[in-house]
């Protein structure tokens, strides 16, 4: 989606069938003004070039339920190895997701979450805790959980 002269353009994106995502959470929070501080003001042109490349990638990966191109289509280089000394373990924790099953991983916006596409069902389990074991060997306990995708948008109820 994007937001341009006080509108929202967007499309849908289809996503494959037995995508699953898995969220591992740290015990410690990170502050959204101090992972923004983090950030440089500038960043290289071949870092966005690179940024949107992968965009277009993950995109297409979805699409095409090319699920072995998410790895790729997810390292970044816009905004993690900036956070990365926020999160303790971050990479590992990344590296690990893959190792077990995960088709890509990632830190989830500021941190100190990360985030793992999966296949659904008993692998996650898997995943989830090779990312739990990363964040233990580097200081912290974590937790995670499986979530479900949402592919209606944002709803708004009312009592």
């Amino acid at each position: 989606s994007i937001w341009e002269n006080g509108a929202v353009s967007h499309f849908p994106v289809t996503l494959p069938r037995g995508l699953g995502v898995i969220v591992c959470i740290p015990e410690f929070t990170v502050e959204t003004a101090k992972a923004r501080k983090a950030l440089p003001a500038r960043i290289p042109f071949g870092d966005a070039v690179k940024t949107s490349s992968r965009l277009a990638f993950l995109l297409g990966a979805f699409e095409r339920g090319e699920l072995s191109w998410l790895k790729r289509a997810m390292t970044d280089v816009l905004h993690q190895p900036y956070r990365a000394a926020l999160v303790p373990g971050m990479q590992k924790v990344i590296d690990d997701a893959v190792a077990a099953g995960a088709y890509g991983a990632a830190l989830s916006g500021s941190g100190p979450a990360i985030l793992a596409f999966t296949p659904k069902g008993p692998k996650q389990a898997v995943i989830g805790r090779a990312m739990q074991k990363a964040f233990f060997k580097a200081g912290h306990e974590s937790r995670y959980l499986p979530l479900e995708i949402e592919t209606a948008g944002a709803k708004v109820e009312t009592l």
